[in-house]
């Protein structure tokens, strides 16, 4: 009976895990993106400075 019950509201838990899932991966795109505008500075003073 326990089994059953645990399995019927999935709907639900699928969707928050695609949510949670979606804004991982969101969240992944602008670290990347920041990540990649501070190196691009870095070079740019970098060969400012020299």
């Amino acid at each position: 009976m326990r089994q059953r019950a645990w399995l019927i509201p999935k709907g639900p838990f699928v969707a928050v895990g695609r949510l949670a899932l979606a804004l991982a991966g969101i969240t992944g795109l602008v670290l990347l993106g920041l990540l990649l505008a501070a190196a691009v500075a870095m070079v740019q003073l970098h060969f400012q400075g020299s």
